[in-house]
């Protein structure tokens, strides 16, 4: 979850020095950055599983509405194109998909306000209205409104985003005081009651205090630690190598988070799951990762940073 609340800072921070009034440089500019890779992995995915296909649930993946429902499945209107393709229930060929479906919401988000804002040209900082609405509405869709919605799923996330938001809005001054310190305040509780409640199926189940164990109590703990982290680490003025070490994290989080689920299935349809073999899909891993990364330097990296310098807007 702590990824969320970075790529909530990044994003704002991005939209601060490269894309402000340029909302379709920046969708352009998402797009370009993961989807590729996305397609690249799908297409291997599709292939691996056509040569390791054993049970019935392997056939079904493999019907050609599903495969094309995978291609839009990195988006958060993918349910739309489910419909379109007449697929009652679409398999995932990776299952950590979904944090990338909640990134691109976010990025969608982000799009329609700045659209808004550059029709209605504000002569005010909103920032922490829009933030409050935000909050306003993940209380009252995911808490509230009594049953589960695609809505209610994705604004369970927002407070994450909210607070890497805040961050970057204090570190450039578009948000400061007491209006700051109230989204903080807020995000951080949301995100920690969130946290905690995301591990079980439905909101609804949880809220039983005597169900609450060490489960529930881990990923809010471990917010917390990494939240903390963050902020002294944003206390800190870093020096030019620890920049750069920073820059290689942001390159790396991507391809590996996306890559290591093939690699993943090769290895447990191969030889299963023991120390040995997860150290050499760690290795294959950070090597495909290294690979994609270059070429992406050579090719979208130079197409992103002209984006950059030139509006398509």
């Amino acid at each position: 979850m702590i990824f969320f609340v970075l790529s909530g800072f990044v994003i704002f921070e991005a939209v601060i020095i490269f894309y402000k009034n340029r909302p379709l440089d920046f969708m352009y500019n998402r797009i370009i950055k993961l989807y590729p890779l996305y397609l690249a992995v799908l297409f291997s995915s599709v292939v691996l599983n056509y040569f390791y296909t054993e049970a019935k649930s392997d056939v079904d993946k493999l019907e050609f509405q599903n495969i094309i429902a995978n291609v839009f499945s990195i988006f958060p209107f993918v349910f739309i194109t489910d419909n379109i393709l007449n697929l009652q229930s679409r398999i995932d060929f990776l299952s950590v998909i979904w944090a990338v479906r909640i990134e691109f919401a976010f990025y969608f988000a982000v799009f329609i306000l700045m659209v808004v804002g550059k029709k209605i040209k504000f002569k005010k900082n909103y920032l922490f209205e829009i933030l409050s609405a935000l909050i306003g509405m993940h209380i009252y869709f995911v808490y509230l409104w009594g049953h589960d919605h695609k809505l209610a799923y994705y604004l369970g996330f927002s407070p994450y985003f909210i607070l890497g938001v805040a961050f970057a809005g204090a570190a450039h001054g578009e948000i400061q005081g007491l209006k700051y310190k109230f989204i903080v305040l807020m995000s951080v509780a949301l995100s920690v009651i969130h946290s905690s409640l995301y591990p079980k199926n439905s909101f609804s189940q949880m809220i039983n205090l005597s169900e609450f164990g060490v489960l529930q109590l881990f990923p809010p703990l471990l917010f917390l630690i990494f939240l903390i982290i963050f902020l002294l680490l944003s206390k800190v003025e870093l020096s030019a190598r620890l920049k750069n070490i920073d820059k290689v994290l942001g390159d790396f989080s991507y391809p590996i988070y996306i890559i290591h689920y093939p690699i993943i299935f090769i290895l447990e349809k191969q030889a299963g799951r023991n120390s040995v073999n997860l150290l050499i899909m760690s290795s294959m891993v950070f090597f495909l990762s290294n690979v994609v990364v270059n070429l992406e330097k050579k090719t979208i990296e130079k197409i992103r940073q002209r984006i950059r310098n030139y509006s398509f807007s």
